[in-house]
């Protein structure tokens, strides 16, 4: 399919299924060149008038054809001149120009000159509602009518040319079928282009709706990845942080824990590295950045996060009951949520002595428990968050129509309870 051509400066739309985009301000130059260009048409109309009917005019004022005058020549270019406006002032038009033929030329004296009369109904019908068209064809049969009671009503007319049957048979018949063919021609070249104007229209909105989508869906994936560079920096932060102070207090006393805090604190650096380079080759779409991929965090995952940060002093125990469910999301949101109420227990949290991790399976929900029973208190510059982690939490839980509560419990500490409906499984 061919590509189409983007107006300079116009809404780009979205085109039918399969097909390029293209621009709205597009549709007007596919319909033809003179569609593109109304002066041209409008100085087309207006000379492809004047010429023959000049040229009528001339001849007959030279060779003496009588009821020839200059006046008569001379309105030929007053007609045409009128024409050139029929697109901007349709029925000033047409009121000139019947007025012209009918009123300020004897009637039926040359009947070439009410050619103009059908192109500017035509042009009522296209540029004004149908209904003002055909109150114009009206308009104009009265005022051919007084123009012949007029001019019949003048000293030394002559009525013979209106009983001429030719004549007649232009006025009656002839003259009325033209205006009448131009106003359905009107009608329907009016119709087609408020037809493609819904089109058009309608071709906007869908963009505008496309864009609001890709904009719903932007912001959502960076706030998908706002969480998830919030829990690998403060998770592996919080529990090197840990690292690094144990083995600054057990260095002379206990070089053998100082040597296993340090190994610690590697392993969690280079994991902290590989998934901040795994993030950032999903951003950037970066192939080199991008290391071998994993399968995401899951339950099985919980015990190995569990033991980090046992490593890192805390007194933290995990139990699980009931039979878990396979879905990966699920799995994952829990992950997260787990390990970010530890990394803020290991943050905030002073004199712990027990962190219970507790995760319950049913048969409709699975529920997550993180407490402690460690005191809050002020806290120490450069060591307040911004909250973004609860909120996170909170998020994350939403996205399975779940909930998440945080708080000081009955029991002294900190406690987050986290409620995530069961998603149901696939069929196999």
């Amino acid at each position: 399919m061919k590509r189409a051509r983007s107006a300079p400066a116009g809404e780009v739309v979205t085109s039918p299924a399969g097909a390029d985009p293209i621009s709205a301000d597009d549709f007007p130059s596919r319909i033809g060149l003179l569609q593109s260009r109304p002066w041209l048409v409008d100085i087309s109309i207006a000379v492809g008038y004047v010429i023959p009917l000049m040229l009528a005019r001339a001849y007959n004022l030279v060779t003496g054809v009588p009821g020839e005058t200059i006046w008569l020549l001379l309105l030929v270019p007053v007609s045409a001149a009128c024409l050139v406006f029929r697109r901007h002032r349709p029925v000033t038009v047409l009121i000139a120009v019947a007025v012209i033929a009918s009123v300020l030329s004897p009637p039926l004296g040359d009947t070439n000159d009410l050619i103009a009369v059908p192109i500017a109904l035509y042009a009522v019908a296209v540029y004004r509602t149908p209904r003002v068209a055909w109150f114009g064809f009206l308009g104009f049969a009265f005022i051919e009518l007084f123009g012949i009671g007029l001019w019949l009503s003048m000293p030394g007319a002559d009525g013979a040319r209106y009983r001429d049957p030719i004549s007649l048979i232009e006025v009656s018949a002839v003259l009325p079928m033209l205006c009448l063919s131009a106003i359905l021609t009107g009608m329907l070249v009016r119709a087609r282009r408020e037809q493609l104007r819904i089109l058009v229209d309608r071709a906007r909105q869908v963009a505008r709706e496309r864009d609001s989508h890709a904009q719903i869906a932007t912001l959502a994936e960076r706030s998908r990845i706002a969480r998830e560079m919030h829990d690998i920096v403060a998770h592996s932060l919080s529990v090197i942080v840990a690292l690094a102070d144990g083995a600054t207090a057990t260095a002379q006393s206990d070089p053998a824990a100082t040597r296993n805090a340090l190994d610690r604190l590697s392993d969690t650096g280079r994991t902290a590295m590989n998934d901040m380079r795994s993030l950032l080759g999903v951003l950037s779409g970066d192939e080199p950045l991008a290391p071998e991929l994993h399968p995401t965090p899951g339950y099985t995952d919980l015990d190995s996060l569990v033991e980090s940060f046992r490593a890192a002093g805390m007194p933290v125990r995990l139990s699980k009951t009931g039979m878990p469910t396979d879905s990966p999301a699920v799995q994952l949101t829990v992950y997260r949520i787990a390990q970010e109420s530890l990394t803020n227990a290991l943050r905030y949290a002073v004199a712990l002595t027990r962190v219970e991790v507790a995760l319950v399976f049913t048969d409709s929900e699975t529920i997550l428990t993180v407490t402690n029973d460690g005191q809050r208190p002020a806290p120490k510059p450069g060591s307040s968050g911004a909250g973004r982690g609860i909120t996170g939490m909170i998020e994350r839980a939403a996205v399975h129509d779940g909930t998440v509560e945080t708080g000081p419990w009955s029991g002294g500490g900190w406690r987050v309870r986290a409620t995530l409906p069961k998603e149901p499984q696939e069929t196999r």
